[in-house]
């Protein structure tokens, strides 16, 4: 629309907030006979995009294939989970890595699928997590008095907690006590006391 009323390729450039090496690669790729319009450059990358070998054609070119991830997606899996799925069960049907799935569905040929993806193309914000080194008031384990590890008083024992996959929705909270020692001290402070 700028280039037909005039506008300069600079000037255009400055407009979108682009480079002008940009705005003159668009032109110079997306012309048709020595004009560029809009809509025929739009077309142009749109057909060149579909019939492009990387965009998902290994899904594409098997049926079964196909139907099977289209399934699994519709049923809320992920890319991994279906990609890992076929590597380890389902083997009789032909293996495509997650990435190969995830350029299938932003193919031209898979973009309906995109919305049962559980993230729906959006980034997940990383979380405001501190540096273990920036808590406060923790005291590393080579900082620990001697005596603690001998694990002989009420009190002396070590603590650690698993995290399950990336959602952290699974803790595990484990807690390591030496039974043995333990016993031995409380049979002193019975005698003792």
């Amino acid at each position: 629309m700028l280039k037909a009323k005039g506008f300069s390729q600079r000037d255009i450039a400055r407009s979108l907030a682009k480079s002008p090496n940009t705005v003159s690669r668009e032109i110079r790729l997306n012309s048709v006979n020595g004009t560029y319009d809009p809509r025929k450059a739009q077309h142009k990358v749109y057909a060149k995009r579909k019939y492009s070998k990387y965009q998902g054609m290994k899904v594409v070119e098997d049926k079964s294939l196909k139907d099977y991830i289209e399934n699994k997606l519709k049923q809320d899996w992920s890319p991994e989970e279906i990609s890992g799925r076929i590597k380890n069960y389902d083997q009789d049907i032909k293996y495509v890595g997650f990435m190969g799935i995830y350029k299938y569905i932003y193919s031209v040929y898979g973009r309906l699928l995109e919305r049962h993806l559980r993230y729906k193309g959006r980034k997940r914000k990383g979380g405001n997590r501190k540096k273990v080194t920036e808590l406060k008031n923790r005291l590393f384990i080579d900082q620990r008095p001697a005596i603690v590890g001998n694990r002989e008083r009420f009190g002396d024992w070590e603590g650690d907690f698993i995290v399950s996959n990336k959602t952290g929705k699974g803790v595990l909270l484990v807690l390591q006590v030496s039974y043995l020692r333990a016993e031995r001290a409380i049979q002193r402070s019975r005698l003792m006391g």
